[in-house]
């Protein structure tokens, strides 16, 4: 195994060879550069820098060699994390299939599953989503509805899931579905691998005030799953389902000291060139982003460290999602102060200026993915401070519900 020198130097070597030709350089504020191009072009994109990394030896750096992996160290995933931070890798489309699906694979999968789903999920040649909201089950996800019904040898779903990302790209997706209509709440639920090109399955893209239309809704009528797809053990898909949030919220949370805003340095620098530098007011706004970067940052560090010591992901990555949104709904808000009118209307040709209404548009939509601001809340109150938990109204379907 490689000394943690040895790898540093390895993986700047990499980032230096291919950064400039595949377009990954970030510009001195550490921004990504603009990128409004179509979802095919997106898509080969990040599969080539996946198939790069894999060519390095950098792909699914603590991973184990018999799914596809590397069959390092965490601590040398975090040395790379480190150095390609300063990099902008197309990345994101495999952020919920390798940030999400494939730690829930790997810890509830039985081994067939694993052997089956991991090494093409870890290569990104199968890319996969996340079925998990509902129109009626969003942050209250215990609420599910969508069922799971016994048919024969296998299972007939029929429902709605809704706001899932990537589903237009995903081979596969991973269904939380209610498979006790008896049930209620967290009770009679089962997690299945679904292959998102069976019949019964519709896909709908939902367009954003953005412009673009990652996320979908999906809706499954009599879609017939075989018996194995089942993913951890039937009636324990909430257990399956916490191990999926909680490596959701440490992926959001620990991906971007600056979360999805603006840099505090980009505003500076915009403020200066405006002549809005020298107000103290401005000055003093600057000043508490950055410090709120920082501390975004060592939470983020500090979920690492855990990660690092075999802990598994608990309510610290909660933490750090909260503070990362609450660093971009500042910065977004900063910025609209800074350029007014400017950060909603630019010229058409102006790709650079476009970056400023996009994350007007993005930012508000960060409250809710993950987990919304008020559910990470009371987690940390419950789980952090101790506090009573937040009284809550029984449904119809629980003991002592009218509603």
């Amino acid at each position: 195994m490689p000394s943690d020198d040895d790898f540093r130097r390895r993986v700047r070597s990499f980032l230096a060879q291919h950064g400039p030709a595949e377009g990954w350089l970030r510009d001195e504020h550490g921004r990504p550069p603009p990128d409004d191009a179509p979802n095919e072009v997106r898509v080969a994109r990040a599969r080539r820098c996946l198939s790069l990394l894999f060519e390095a030896g950098l792909g699914a750096i603590s991973w184990p060699q018999r799914y596809g992996g590397q069959g390092l160290s965490n601590r040398h995933q975090v040395i790379f994390n480190e150095e390609a931070a300063g990099y902008a890798l197309p990345l994101d489309i495999f952020i919920i299939g390798v940030g999400m699906c494939a730690p829930t694979v790997l810890a509830h999968g039985t081994e067939q599953q694993r052997t089956r789903h991991l090494p093409p999920l870890l290569r990104g040649t199968e890319i996969w989503c996340q079925l998990f909201s509902e129109p009626q089950a969003g942050s209250d996800l215990a609420g599910v509805g969508c069922r799971a019904e016994p048919d024969g040898d296998g299972w007939s779903v029929s429902g709605q899931k809704v706001w899932t990302s990537g589903a237009h790209n995903a081979a596969y997706g991973m269904l939380l579905a209610r498979s006790d209509p008896g049930s209620s709440r967290h009770a009679g639920m089962t997690m299945f691998i679904v292959d998102m090109s069976l019949p019964g399955i519709e896909i709908r893209p939902l367009r954003q005030m953005s412009g673009v239309a990652r996320f979908n809704e999906v809706f499954f009528d009599s879609c017939r799953l075989d018996q194995d797809a089942a993913l951890g053990e039937v009636g324990q898909g909430w257990r399956t389902a916490i191990t999926t949030l909680m490596n959701e919220r440490v992926s959001i949370g620990t991906s971007n000291p600056a979360g999805y805003g603006h840099p505090a340095s980009v505003l500076a620098a915009e403020a200066r060139r405006r002549g809005r530098i020298d107000d103290p007011a401005m000055t003093d706004r600057i000043s508490q982003l950055i410090i709120r970067e920082r501390i975004t940052a060592l939470l983020g560090k500090r979920v690492t460290e855990a990660l690092l010591a075999g802990v598994q992901p608990g309510p610290e990555g909660s933490l750090a999602k909260l503070s990362g949104t609450q660093v971009s709904k500042e910065s977004a808000a900063l910025a609209l102060e800074i350029l007014g009118s400017e950060a909603v209307a630019w010229d058409a040709a102006d790709s650079l200026a476009a970056s400023w209404a996009t994350v007007q548009c993005s930012t508000p939509g960060l409250s809710i993915a993950g987990g919304t601001d008020e559910i990470m809340r009371n987690l940390l109150a419950e789980r952090i401070l101790g506090l009573p938990r937040e009284p809550k109204i029984a449904a119809r379907n629980e003991p002592g519900g009218n509603l």
